[in-house]
């Protein structure tokens, strides 16, 4: 495993836009936008989960979401994706009863180096990105696969969460025939910020589940469906304001 600086590796962000103060972010913010975002997450399970949905959680870190769909479908055929080897003893031990796969999710089947922020996990991914604290990050090999790929075509997906830090652009198009047959809810983060790395954009993202998926995309709270100029709007004001608590990075994708 070799040490990396993660705000050195090359991105598609300006040398202007990385040297922004990302690390000055109010944490008072984030932690008020994270505790909105999870109730309102646990409010669309809520919503459209029964005791027997079938979900995938890409990006199951710790497994905090996850538990959510497990206590509300505890009767469902579940997929999680973590590719870090230190959370996957916890994984297998809570929950034993999931399909779990140690690999990290795109659009293709391989390897790939990941980089693993030690020191802040849940902003791991394949690419390095802007951190909000000084990284201590390692890069290491991991399995990649995509969804279409591994999700039998029996299953009847209700709910897929994706948090991939970046990379969920890919992680979409390599589900567009699992998303176009079963229709279910997605909840996915998508962050300027996060998507450096990758050369997508808000308007990339918007066109592939929109156009080529046939979902629509809405705010967590339910106000939608947005249209591609505000959903790109959001996604902007996000960043240019630091990521305030009034802002958006999460959003349901949903059919209508």
């Amino acid at each position: 495993m070799e040490d990396i600086n993660i705000n050195s590796r090359e991105t598609n962000a300006s040398e202007d836009e990385l040297s922004q103060p990302v690390f000055l972010l109010s944490q008072g913010d984030g932690i008020l936008r994270v505790e909105r975002d999870h109730r309102n997450m646990k409010q669309i399970m809520d919503d459209v989960l029964v005791i027997d949905s079938n979900c995938i959680d890409i990006g199951a870190n710790a497994g905090e979401v996850l538990g959510w769909i497990v206590q509300r479908s505890p009767k469902g055929e579940h997929y999680a994706f973590e590719p870090l080897m230190q959370f996957i003893p916890h994984l297998k031990a809570i929950f034993p009863g999931i399909k779990l796969y140690q690999c990290a999710l795109s659009n293709i089947v391989g390897t790939s180096k990941f980089c693993h922020v030690v020191n802040l996990s849940e902003w791991s991914g394949l690419r390095p990105q802007p951190c909000p604290i000084e990284p201590v990050a390692e890069e290491i090999d991991v399995e990649v696969n995509f969804i279409d790929n591994i999700i039998p075509q029996e299953i009847q997906i209700r709910l897929m969460k994706i948090d991939v830090e970046g990379g969920e652009y890919n992680v979409i198009d390599g589900a567009k025939k699992t998303i176009r047959r079963c229709r279910p809810y997605v909840i996915f983060e998508h962050a300027k910020l996060h998507a450096f790395g990758y050369g997508t954009t808000p308007q990339m993202l918007y066109d592939l589940i929109v156009e080529e998926c046939g979902l629509a995309i809405f705010s967590l709270d339910g106000k939608g469906p947005h249209s591609k100029n505000t959903f790109a709007s959001k996604c902007e004001e996000a960043f240019v304001t630091r990521y305030k608590k009034h802002t958006e990075t999460n959003f349901l994708a949903r059919p209508i």
